[in-house]
Parts: C-alpha cells; sequence; structure tokens
C-alpha cells in the first residue's frame, strides 16, 4: 500500500486464481494466474507479463505457488494437475519452463 492506500496492480476475472511470491531482495512480486506469470516491479511499479505457459497435457489445471530462488534467477511453481501436481522451474534469464521429474499425487509422492 501507499500512504496507507491499496494499489491495483492487476485485474482478473472472478474464477482466476492468483498467487504471489516476493523475490528475495524485494524489488519483485510475481504474479501468476494458472497459466500466466508476470512480475510486478516494486520500484518502477510497472506490471509485466514475461511467460505463458502452455499445458501439455489435457489435465493440467493451472501454475501456482510462485517462490523464487535465492538469487532471484529461478520462479519455482507447482502445477496442478486433475490428480496431484508437479513441479516446474521457470528460468528467468532464459524465458524457459524446466519441467521437475517430481509429481505428488493425492495420495503420495512419486520421484
Amino acid at each position: 500500500s501507499e500512504n496507507g492506500k491499496w494499489k491495483q496492480i492487476y485485474e482478473t476475472e472472478s474464477n482466476t486464481k492468483l498467487s504471489l511470491g516476493f523475490s528475495h531482495d524485494g524489488k519483485f512480486l510475481a504474479v501468476v494466474d494458472n497459466q500466466s506469470i508476470y512480475f510486478y516491479d516494486l520500484e518502477l511499479n510497472k506490471l509485466d507479463k514475461v511467460f505463458t505457459y502452455q499445458p501439455t497435457t489435457k489435465n493440467e489445471y493451472g501454475l501456482t505457488e510462485p517462490v523464487f530462488s535465492e538469487n532471484n534467477k529461478f520462479l519455482i511453481l507447482v502445477n496442478i494437475y486433475y490428480e496431484g501436481n508437479g513441479y516446474l522451474v521457470y528460468d528467468i534469464e532464459n524465458n524457459q519452463i524446466i519441467p521437475l521429474k517430481t509429481f505428488a499425487y493425492a495420495w503420495g509422492d512419486k520421484i
């Protein structure tokens, strides 16, 4: 908030789930809405769409829970599936998704 007032940085439809994550240096806020990744520059007050994820299966429901790596070069994301979730890494410098070979079923993990 600025001077005790909230600032709107993103507008979404009511059925879109948003997930947020701050960079470790406090300069950026990651905003994730199912398939799109945005970075909000807290110093410049500017929101930029940086990546749109294309699902690889029809059972994928979207991205959530962005977490920056300690060096702020990667963004770890949860990819929600019908039967559980998987994990992806967004390489910020190279603008690409790196899938991790893990999957968490609703009833346990598979690595």
